[in-house]
């Protein structure tokens, strides 16, 4: 039936495991050489250079002017109307089946 070659276990433990192309953990890695690392460099101070498409942006559509009193009472009334309305809209499709309802209980 069964070969003696053949592992009695079907999932062999004793078996090598592969070799793996990473360095074991137990070894310490090289350090860095001395040249490569300054103790007084700091990322953070770097000057960043501003992104391209934000520049390009800025130079198309500048920024508006900050709006006066009229304009701000302008805002805060399209803001309100809006509120209101998307409430009432809210409310007529939640209630449309109450409306049916007190509808139907209604003598004819």
């Amino acid at each position: 039936m069964s070969e003696p070659t053949d592992p009695i276990d079907p999932f062999p433990t004793r078996a090598q495991p592969p070799v793996s192309p990473f360095p074991p953990l137990e070894e310490p890695t090289a350090a860095d050489p001395p040249s490569d690392w300054i103790d007084a460099a700091d990322a953070h101070d770097l000057p960043t250079r501003e992104n391209a498409l934000v520049a390009l942006g800025r130079f198309a559509f500048p920024p508006a002017p900050p709006l006066d009193e009229e304009g701000e009472a302008a805002r805060a009334r399209r803001w309100t109307s809006q509120t209101v309305l998307v409430a009432c809209v809210f409310l007529m499709i939640f209630n449309a089946g109450s409306v049916q309802n007190w509808a139907r209980q209604q003598p004819p």
